[in-house]
C-alpha cells in the first residue's frame, strides 16, 4: 500500500501548531487534535483542504516493520526553497484506495526507534549560475557555409525551406559535482530581443530546446567570428552543426533530446523566457565532459531572436543556472 505525503502551505498559520503532552487524553489547550488540526476536513477520513500539496507517496509493505522508507521528489525541493519562515509541516494519509489497511510510525518520543522522523536537507548546496561560453546560430541552403557567431541577436525560424530555417547554438562549461551530489535544479535563461515577422506576423509558437548528447566532438563546436566557412572542422555553420540532419530542417534524433520549450506568445523585447524542467536536470546530470550543448528551435514560419553574449544592451547573457547538492528527502521508519 502507498502513503500519501502533503504539505502544508507555505506561511500558513496551521504551522504553529502544538503537539501537546498527552497520550490520548482529552485535549485542554491549544494542543493539537482532530477538530483544529490544520488542512484537515474533520467531516472526511482522508480528505484535505486545498491548503495542503501533494509532495509525493511511499510504498509501505507488509514485511516493512523496523525498515525505513522515505521520500525525494522535485515537489518537496520546490516546497523547502519557497519556505519563508522557516516551519515546515508535513501530513500523512493513507491512500484511499487502501483505506481499510493501517500503520504507524516510530514517532521521536519512541526511544527503542533507531531513526525519528527526519527532515534530510542540504544547507549549502551548490548554486551556479553559468554565462553561454559561445552562441550563435545557423542557416541553411545557399547560407549553409557562413558562420553567424559574432551577432548581437540569435535568429530563429522554423521555415519548411532549409534557405529560411535558423536554429540557435549555446554552449556551456558545467562544474564538477561533488561525489554524491545531484542535480537538483537545471534551468535555461534567455532574453527576448523580437518575435516580429514583417511577413508572417508575430510569432506566437513556443520554441524546441534541445539537449545534444554527449559526443567526443560535438560539444566543442566554435562560435567564429563571422564569415563564410567551407571548413568542416572550423566555426559553426548549418554544414558541420552538431544534432540536425543538414540535408533537411530536422534535428537528428540519435543525436538530441528534447528538454522543453519556451513560451514567446504575448512576449516583448526584453522579457525573460525560463525552462526547467526534470528533462533539463537528467541531461546535465548525464554530463560527464564539462560541455553542454543546448539548441534552439522555432516550430513556425515566422521569425523570433533572442540577445546572444555579445549584445551589450541585453540586461542577461543566455545563462544556465544549475543547483547542486545531496538529494532532499524524509525519512520514517515504519513500526
Amino acid at each position: 500500500m502507498s502513503q500519501n505525503i502533503y504539505a502544508l502551505e507555505n506561511g500558513d498559520s496551521g504551522e504553529s501548531w502544538v503537539e501537546g503532552t498527552s497520550n490520548g487524553a482529552y485535549a485542554t489547550g491549544d494542543e493539537i487534535i482532530w477538530d483544529n488540526a490544520p488542512a484537515n476536513v474533520t467531516d472526511s477520513g482522508d480528505q484535505l483542504l486545498s491548503n495542503a500539496s501533494l509532495l509525493g507517496s511511499i510504498s509501505v509493505n507488509s514485511n516493512a516493520v523496523d525498515s525505513l522508507v522515505s521520500l525525494s521528489s522535485q515537489a518537496m525541493i520546490d516546497f523547502i526553497n519557497a519556505d519563508t519562515n522557516g516551519l515546515v509541516t508535513f501530513i500523512l494519509t493513507r491512500d484511499s484506495v487502501n483505506s481499510g489497511l493501517q500503520f504507524s510510525f516510530y514517532s521521536k518520543d519512541n526511544t527503542s526507534s533507531m531513526e525519528p522522523p527526519t527532515l534530510n536537507l542540504s544547507i549549502n548546496p551548490g548554486k551556479f549560475i553559468i554565462p553561454a561560453r559561445a552562441d550563435a546560430y545557423i542557416r541553411g541552403d545557399q547560407y549553409y557555409t557562413n558562420n553567424y557567431g559574432h551577432v548581437t541577436a540569435l535568429a530563429l525560424k522554423g521555415s519548411t525551406s532549409t534557405e529560411y530555417n535558423r536554429k540557435a547554438y549555446l554552449g556551456f562549461e558545467v562544474p564538477d559535482r561533488e561525489e554524491g551530489d545531484a542535480v537538483l535544479q537545471a534551468g535555461l535563461r534567455v532574453e527576448l530581443n523580437s518575435r516580429q515577422d514583417n511577413s508572417n506576423g508575430e510569432a506566437t509558437a513556443p520554441l524546441n530546446v534541445w539537449g545534444l548528447k554527449e559526443s567526443p566532438s560535438g560539444d566543442s563546436w566554435v562560435e567564429g567570428d563571422g564569415g563564410a566557412n567551407l571548413d568542416m572542422t572550423g566555426p559553426i555553420t548549418w554544414n558541420n552543426a552538431p544534432g540536425i540532419d543538414a540535408s533537411s530542417i530536422d534535428m537528428d534524433s540519435d543525436e538530441v533530446v528534447l528538454l522543453g520549450t519556451l513560451p514567446i506568445a504575448d512576449k516583448s523585447s526584453g522579457d525573460i523566457l525560463t525552462l526547467e524542467s526534470a528533462a533539463m536536470r537528467e541531461f546535465i546530470a548525464a554530463d560527464t565532459n564539462g560541455l553542454v550543448t543546448i539548441i534552439l528551435q522555432s516550430v513556425e514560419d515566422r521569425s523570433s531572436d533572442i540577445k546572444s553574449k555579445e549584445n551589450s544592451g541585453a540586461s542577461i547573457q543566455p545563462t544556465l543556472d544549475l543547483l547542486f547538492g545531496p538529494s532532499l528527502g524524509t525519512m520514517i521508519m515504519v513500526q
